[in-house]
């Protein structure tokens, strides 16, 4: 029985949404940011520091331990000879195909900014380090690269499955490739690159807002000195944040200085501390209310009249643990609340005349003199009014 050859079509792995993009020539990250520039001949990458800048806002900061940088690297080599296939090759190795929770929030509120679809890339499964009012503030940013995110959009390359291929047979295209969309085609020599290294706000031709920004490491420096440079930061962005106070974005000025002087990717885990150091003054009611409330990543629950007068006797337990007794203040208006106490104060005197800390001050008083300086404190910390 003879045997009959079937020919079969080449088998085509499965399209799959993403971020990074082989295209005319340059490495694009969602939506149309170039991860690397033509110098002559060869292509290069962006320096490090702008890259991660860039790949932390949509991977988070969990893109510090993958191979992305090396692979755009490697995909620009390839782009140097005009192997756009084996540079697509390299970033679909580059560990870059899940979305922190927040950058998806800011993929979101990008996509709807400059009118382009959401590819299907999946969540990672965790809360997200931003809030939606700074995602706002965020997303702003990405408005330069609104020409290269349109044309990569009418191209369908992000999401495969969301734009149509020519069916078999068909005379206007090769099979299976892409087919245009019913939009009016961009052609891709007409789109500017914008240099992601560009400054945003302040670096407007007036004084340079973001010049006088904390130094930051790259890399998270650990605890023994990880909290004094959130401490500088927060105190600097307060600053900042009055400077910027009338700009026009929904994330507030606090954020925009952070993204704009591009403050190392491990930094924004920490933006909840950052902004609460920034809150206008309440009213003594409404820290007693937030104290009585779910507990609030970025503030303590503060004792006006110190727990340790509790533990020594001075003061009964049920004063201390009073609702009367309890305010919710950011943590680091707390620490320095707490090192107030122990500092010695030129009003507070003993009866040689030598100067007191408000701790030592306070031995011996009773519940309401302790609750009355304690209450002047947290007016004087800009934190009540």
């Amino acid at each position: 029985m003879p045997i009959v050859s079937i020919a079969r079509a080449p088998c085509r792995a499965p399209a799959r949404p993403r971020l990074l993009i082989a295209k005319a020539g340059a490495v694009w990250l969602w939506p149309g940011i170039p991860l690397t520039d033509r110098h002559g001949s060869p292509v290069r990458p962006i320096p490090p520091d702008a890259m991660r800048f860039w790949l932390t806002k949509l991977l988070g900061p969990e893109v510090a331990g993958q191979p992305v940088p090396m692979q755009v690297a490697r995909a620009a080599e390839h782009l140097t000879v005009d192997d756009e296939a084996a540079a697509q090759a390299c970033l679909d190795r580059a560990s870059a195909g899940t979305l922190s929770p927040e950058g998806a929030m800011l993929v979101r509120a990008v996509a709807a900014r400059l009118g382009i679809d959401v590819p299907a890339i999946p969540i990672a499964k965790r809360m997200p380090l931003w809030d939606r009012r700074f995602v706002e503030g965020l997303a702003p940013v990405f408005d330069r690269f609104a020409e290269a995110a349109d044309w990569l959009d009418k191209a369908g390359v992000w999401d495969p499955d969301k734009h149509p291929r020519w069916p078999p047979g068909a005379t206007q295209g090769r099979p299976g490739q892409f087919r245009p969309v019913d939009k009016p085609a961009v052609s891709v020599p007409s789109v500017p690159r914008p240099d992601p290294n560009r400054p945003g706000i302040g670096h407007n031709g007036g004084p340079p807002l973001f010049d006088d920004a904390p130094l930051v490491p790259p890399e998270d420096p650990g605890n023994s000195y990880r909290w004094p440079i959130i401490k500088a930061l927060a105190r600097w962005a307060a600053k900042r944040a009055v400077i910027l106070a009338g700009e026009d974005a929904v994330g507030g000025p606090i954020g925009l200085a952070l993204n704009a002087a591009q403050i190392a990717a491990w930094v924004y885990e920490y933006y909840p501390y950052i902004k609460a150091y920034s809150d206008t003054p309440k009213s003594l009611d409404e820290l007693q209310q937030a104290a009585q409330g779910p507990a609030r990543r970025g503030y303590d629950v503060h004792h006006i009249v110190e727990q340790a007068s509790g533990r020594s006797g001075e003061i009964p337990s049920e004063l201390i643990t009073s609702g009367e007794n309890l305010v919710s203040i950011p943590k680091l208006k707390h620490w320095e609340l707490n090192a107030w106490y122990q500092k010695a104060n030129r009003e507070l005197k003993d009866k040689d005349g030598n100067e007191m800390t408000p701790r030592d001050y306070l031995k011996g008083k009773g519940y309401a003199d302790r609750l009355r300086v304690g209450l002047v404190v947290v007016r004087d910390q800009s934190i009540g009014d």
